[in-house]
C-alpha cells in the first residue's frame, strides 16, 4: 500500500508540476503577443481575448499580466478597457490578495482627467468594490487613525481657539 500511495503522490505531484508548466509557457506564448499588439488596437483587443480564453481553463495565467491589465484599464478605446477591465475583476476573484496592488491604478482611473476612463472605472466600481473592500476597508481604518492621532496631539489648540 505504501508503493501505491507513493505512486498516486508522485503522479498528482507531476500533474501539479506539468500543469504549471503548461501555465507558464501559454502565458509566454500570450505575453509575447500582447506586446507586439500594444501599438494596434484590434490585435491588442484580440490578444487580450484569446488571455480571456485561456483563462477560462487556467486562471493561473492571469496574475502574469496583472501590470498589462492594470495599464489597459486606462487605455484609450473602450473595447480595449472593457476586455482589460473583464480580466481585471476577474484576478481580483483569483487571488484577492493583490486587490491591494490592484486598486491603486483603478483609483487613477477614477480621478482621471479623461472623462471616458473615469465614467467607465464608475460603471465598474461595483465588481471592482467588494473585491477590494478589504484594502478599501484598511485604507479608511488608517485614515481614521491618523486623524484621531491629529485630533488628539491638537486637542489644546482645538479647546481653546475653535470653541
Amino acid at each position: 500500500m505504501p508503493f501505491l500511495t507513493f505512486l498516486l503522490f508522485s503522479g498528482s505531484s507531476k500533474f501539479v508540476m506539468n500543469e504549471q508548466l503548461s501555465i507558464q509557457d501559454n502565458a509566454k506564448k500570450l505575453a509575447t503577443k500582447l506586446q507586439t499588439a500594444l501599438s494596434d488596437e484590434n490585435e491588442l483587443a484580440e490578444v487580450l481575448g484569446m488571455i480571456k480564453y485561456h483563462s477560462q481553463s487556467q486562471s493561473g495565467v492571469l496574475p502574469f499580466f496583472m501590470e498589462d491589465f492594470c495599464t489597459l484599464i486606462s487605455h484609450e478605446t473602450k473595447i480595449v478597457r472593457n476586455i482589460a477591465y473583464e480580466l481585471f475583476v476577474k484576478l481580483l476573484r483569483f487571488d484577492p490578495n493583490l486587490s491591494q496592488q490592484l486598486i491603486v491604478p483603478f483609483i487613477g482611473c477614477l480621478e482621471s482627467n479623461d472623462a471616458s476612463i473615469a465614467g467607465h472605472a464608475m460603471e465598474k466600481l461595483p465588481d471592482v468594490a467588494p473585491l477590494a473592500q478589504v484594502n478599501i476597508l484598511q485604507k479608511k481604518s488608517n485614515l481614521l487613525k491618523e486623524n484621531l492621532a491629529f485630533w488628539k496631539k491638537n486637542q489644546n489648540f482645538f479647546s481653546t481657539y475653535v470653541v
